[in-house]
């Protein structure tokens, strides 16, 4: 038998848009997680939730975490530029 391997991610945005745009970022990535693996998120007030629970080993953990940590940085940026941008439009 397999031992599970969890980890929870929790994220402070300013906003619970922000927070729920890159929830919505991410989504198609976590939808096709390998059997054995799933990353289920949610939002709550302004912090994103990610969960992650996997039976492929602790490596695997580590590194699906490390891959969230730089999804999650490059959308924050993405969204904070985008952002900004609108705003210089003004």
């Amino acid at each position: 038998m397999r031992r599970l391997h969890e980890a929870e991610l929790r994220i402070r945005f300013e906003d619970r848009l922000k927070a729920e745009a890159i929830l919505r970022a991410l989504e198609p990535d976590n939808k096709t997680a390998p059997e054995g693996l799933t990353v289920e998120g949610y939002v709550s007030d302004s912090t994103l939730v990610i969960k992650v629970r996997t039976s492929l080993g602790v490596g695997t953990l580590l590194n699906t975490l490390d891959d969230l940590v730089i999804c999650l940085s490059t959308a924050d940026r993405c969204i904070s530029d985008a952002v900004q941008s609108r705003s210089d439009a003004f």
